[in-house]
């Protein structure tokens, strides 16, 4: 009797792999060995021109200095307060801060006042005369002040010149954006390649582990699909997601630098926005893949198409200016948080209730960036911590946890068709 159900089972299982090695020959493995190949390149090619730019910007003179104003300051037109460095200025929300006094040292000839300006509005006069503004009255129209990078030539900064910096917040609600602090800290002077010597000095750790995650994603994806000779909405999910986190951390290390490639402030906050809206999109999708309860299923599906949605109306709010795709965070945030919520419910109901492995499983690896993503919600609004801190530390291993189950699940399939070929 037991011999006979072993054999029904291993017919079965033989069927399965009959139809998969027929399905497979329609599709052919092609493609996955030309998305690794293609992910092999990007990475090479990749360090070959980040290794270009690098020695470009050695062999070129990129000194730069980082500058302070002493003198005073005023905030949200309050009185004037000493101010020994602008180094020492506490950004407590405001909306807006003017300071004025002088240099802390002279910019030398033949360089520039590097001003990186982000998600705010600035003004800068030397002795009395505007020389940098980001202010446009004709394209004001959202109040959506973008990032943007300022270069003003040492030309028009005489030496001990009167300097006047006024700053405004259009987003002080949000308490996590230091705004005003982060562009004070931001004031160096240099020459055009001294951006991209602070990016590749302080980020280059950052791009590396971003790009990293998006190349494995894929690279996992492509080699899992190969060994499994199927391919598993599971595997291309999880490949999404992997993605989906990787820009999201690219995006949160190069966002003041963004503008050093596309030269609109408004286009840069889009695409910083996006990425934070595609992760949400790609984790409800994954968990939707994963759920096995149709209910869950469908309060998935309908969270992940309304994230969409939202995401595609932000957008297109923001480029016919009608509405600031950041201030949109008041909606969408509230809503990311409910569907985090849900996606917690569903997976432990079916990770206990049910007793469904996948789901306790999935549960477990998620966990970090579940725990990470409400933190950085309340940090939203509260700003106990650098902007979006925790979430790059979960999303980092919630995707080496993925990695290595896929990989481990894949390995055990590998052992029983082993099983099945030696029952045979």
């Amino acid at each position: 009797m037991c011999y006979t159900v072993m054999v029904r089972k291993y017919n079965i299982y033989g069927k399965f792999l009959k139809e998969s090695d027929v399905f497979m020959k329609k599709i052919n493995a092609k493609p996955f060995i030309l998305i690794g190949l293609i992910d092999v390149f990007v990475i090479f090619a990749f360090l070959f021109i980040w290794t270009s730019i690098t020695h470009q910007s050695s062999s070129q003179n990129t000194e730069s200095s980082h500058i302070a104003i002493i003198g005073e300051y005023s905030t949200d037109g309050q009185n004037w307060n000493d101010m020994p460095s602008s180094d020492k200025f506490d950004d407590n929300g405001y909306e807006n801060a003017v300071f004025k006094g002088k240099f802390s040292q002279n910019i030398p000839e033949n360089r520039q006042l590097i001003m990186p300006v982000c998600n705010v509005w600035a003004e800068l006069k030397v002795n009395g005369k505007t020389v940098a503004t980001n202010f446009d009255n004709d394209g004001k129209r959202t109040d959506t002040p973008g990032t943007s990078i300022m270069y003003i030539q040492s030309s028009e900064i005489p030496e001990n010149a009167d300097i006047e910096l006024t700053l405004r917040n259009p987003y002080s609600l949000f308490k996590d954006l230091t705004s005003i602090k982060d562009t004070l800290n931001k004031l160096t002077f240099g020459d055009k390649g001294t951006m991209y010597n602070d990016l590749l000095k302080n980020h280059t750790l950052d791009i590396i582990i971003s790009l990293a995650i998006c190349f494995l994603g894929l690279f996992a994806f492509a080699l899992v699909g190969m060994m499994w000779q199927n391919v598993r909405y599971k595997n291309l999910a999880l490949s999404f997601l992997a993605v989906a986190c990787g820009l999201y951390m690219l995006s949160d290390s190069i966002y003041l630098y963004v503008p050093l490639w596309i030269d609109n402030p408004v286009m840069c906050m889009i695409f910083d926005e996006f990425n934070s809206y595609l992760l949400p999109i790609a984790a409800f999708l994954y968990v939707r893949v994963n759920v096995e309860d149709k209910r869950s299923k469908t309060y998935l599906s309908v969270m992940s198409s309304l994230m969409i949605i939202f995401t595609i109306v932000s957008v297109f709010l923001q480029l016919f200016g009608i509405t600031d795709i950041l201030k949109t965070q008041i909606v969408v945030f509230p809503f990311i948080i409910l569907g985090v919520i849900g996606c917690i419910v569903c997976l432990v109901y079916e990770a206990f209730k049910l007793k469904l492995k996948n789901s306790r499983t999935v549960l477990i690896s998620i966990c970090p960036t579940i725990v990470a993503s409400l933190i950085d919600a309340v940090n939203v609004f509260t700003g106990f911590a650098p902007e979006r801190i925790f979430i790059r530390i979960g999303l980092l291993l919630t995707v080496i946890i993925q990695i290595y189950l896929l990989f481990r699940e894949t390995k055990q399939h590998q052992k029983e068709l082993l099983q099945y070929q030696e029952m045979q």
